[in-house]
């Protein structure tokens, strides 16, 4: 394979960006646990 013959790279983040609001909430969950 030919570097030079690249004409663009991909990534797939769908999965990341579409679950941030379950991450989001599990993180401000634990902080309120916390700090009760």
């Amino acid at each position: 394979m030919n570097t030079n013959d690249i004409k663009a790279l991909t990534f797939d983040t769908g999965g990341t960006i579409l679950d941030w609001h379950t991450g989001f909430a599990t993180a401000l969950k634990s902080v309120g646990e916390v700090h009760q």
